[in-house]
């Protein structure tokens, strides 16, 4: 651990000019308004519509929809790996997150 001297300046403790003012923030400017963080951005992306081929015809779904009706076909064409997710997904929503797992 550091040693203090007299005047107080040492690790930790900044000399009183430097340091914050009282009231004043330390990022004054802050994060400007409008600015979106991951989870709204991850949120609109997933609202997204896109246009799939749905036998045949062109059809309009959100992108989440879109993803979960191609993990869908995938685990409906025999490939483990998505029928585990897929099946991990529904226990998830049923409310048995563990799978039957112990």
């Amino acid at each position: 651990m550091a040693k203090k001297s007299n005047n107080g300046v040492g690790y930790g403790s900044p000399p009183l000019h430097s340091r914050f003012k009282r009231g004043h923030s330390g990022n004054p400017r802050g994060r400007p308004k409008g600015s979106l963080n991951f989870a709204t951005d991850l949120k609109n992306t997933l609202l997204a519509p896109v246009a799939l081929n749905d036998g045949g015809r062109s059809r309009r779904v959100t992108t989440q929809k879109a993803a979960l009706l191609r993990l869908r076909e995938k685990a409906l064409k025999g490939e483990v790996r998505a029928l585990d997710r897929f099946l991990y997904y529904a226990m998830a929503m049923s409310g048995d997150a563990h799978g039957g797992r112990h």
